[in-house]
């Protein structure tokens, strides 16, 4: 900070080198030197993005053999089996960098004055010299994500065969199985980065004063308007960010073995096996990371004499009169610094994450037997097995900084 307001006196210091004179002799000494400095700077920035993703599968196996008068027949082992992997992912990544950056430096030196008037019936010097100096400076950014994905998978395995009449038939073992992963992900990142610098350094140098008069009260008008110096800065920064993210990760699976046996003795006595296995990852996010700030620096210096001018009681008339009034003239309106810093930051953000993972899962033994003697005597083993992951985050990180700084200096010289 100490080689900031370094800096800023150095500016100041250096605009003082090169002076200017304004004279006006016999009349007023009206305006001085005058300069006026603006800068406006505005950032504006709008980002949408939307990710959508699906991973789905359907799987189906099927054994329906029929036997009608047919002993011994079907009697193979059945094997069904079905296996899936599933991964959805959507993302959205953003980041948004606005800067403004402003620097002014100003120097209105000289003198401002009425010349000699040997009557002196005019006014006096009136209108230092001023440095005006205005600066604004704006940044909106508005941030729109949304990230959906769902990865599914449908599974089933179905043994139906029907024995009439057909002894000693479908005597396989019948062995079924469904595994599935399913993996979905949806992410939305966003990084907003906003700043404004703001520097002033300005300065008025000089002497405004009325003319010498010769005694007439005509002829001793005041000096008016002393040095000035006026800074404005103006900073704003302004964020909305939306973000919103969904997820799901599903599994559906059955097993199915329903024989029907109708007069067949001595059938479906095979060992039935069902398996259903799954596994389902569900997560959602939102980051979101907001930096912004505000950084504003003035360095202002008048300084300068502002008076009246001499009277010299002899030698003038008006109407034949001599000497009326002996005052001196007066001066008006001494050295002024104006400084004015305003910043703002507006931050609003908003962050949804939903995950769902599920699954479910069915195994069916259902045989079907008439007049079939020593029919359907195997064994049956069914097994369920499943692992659900569902994890949503939202993350949210929020800075605003505003630094203002302000050194003035008004100098009056008798």
């Amino acid at each position: 900070m100490h080689k900031r307001w370094l800096a800023i006196a150095v500016s100041i210091c250096a605009l003082a080198v090169a002076p200017s004179t304004a004279f006006a002799g016999g009349s007023d000494g009206t305006g001085g030197q005058e300069v006026s400095q603006s800068q406006s700077a505005d950032n504006q920035n709008s980002t949408e993005q939307s990710a959508s993703s699906e991973a789905s599968s359907d799987q189906t196996n099927v054994n329906a053999p029929v036997t009608v008068d047919s002993p011994g027949s079907s009697n193979g082992d059945v094997n069904q089996g079905n296996s899936a992997s599933n991964d959805a992912s959507s993302t959205n990544n953003n980041e948004t960098q606005q800067e403004n950056a402003q620097d002014q430096g100003a120097s209105a030196n000289g003198v401002t004055s009425r010349g000699y008037d040997p009557c002196g019936c005019s006014n006096g010097g009136s209108g230092g010299q001023e440095a005006s100096q205005e600066q604004s400076a704006s940044n909106e950014n508005s941030t729109e994500q949304s990230a959906s994905s769902e990865a599914s998978s449908h599974q089933v395995n179905v043994n139906a065969p029907v024995t009439v009449d057909s002894p000693g038939s479908n005597n396989g073992d019948v062995n079924q199985g469904n595994k599935a992963e399913n993996n979905s992900h949806s992410t939305n990142y966003n990084q907003t980065d906003q700043q404004n610098q703001q520097d002033q350094a300005g300065s008025a140098q000089g002497t405004s004063s009325g003319s010498d008069s010769c005694g007439c009260e005509y002829g001793k008008k005041d000096g008016s308007g002393g040095q000035d110096v006026s800074q404005s800065q103006s900073a704003s920064n302004e964020n909305d960010t939306y973000q919103s993210a969904s997820s799901e990760a599903s599994s559906q699976q059955a097993n199915v073995n329903a024989p029907v046996t109708v007069d067949s003795p001595g059938s479906s006595n095979g060992d039935v096996s069902q398996f259903n296995g799954a596994e389902n990852n569900a997560s959602s996010t939102n980051y979101n990371q907001t930096d912004q700030q505000n950084q504003q620096d003035q360095g202002a210096a008048a300084v300068g004499a502002t008076n009246g001018g001499d009277e010299h009681p002899s030698g003038c008339c008006h109407d034949g009169k001599k000497g009326w009034d002996t005052k001196k003239g007066k001066g008006h309106d001494g050295q002024k610094v104006d400084q004015i810093q305003s910043a703002s930051n507006a931050n609003s953000t908003d962050q949804s994450a939903q995950s769902k993972a599920g699954s479910e899962q069915e195994n069916v033994n259902a045989p079907f037997t008439i007049d079939s003697p020593c029919s359907g005597n195997g064994d049956v083993n069914q097994f369920n097995w499943v692992e659900n992951k569902a994890s949503s985050t939202n993350s949210n990180d929020t800075e605003q900084e505003n630094g203002q700084d302000q050194a003035g200096s008004a100098v009056e010289a008798g």
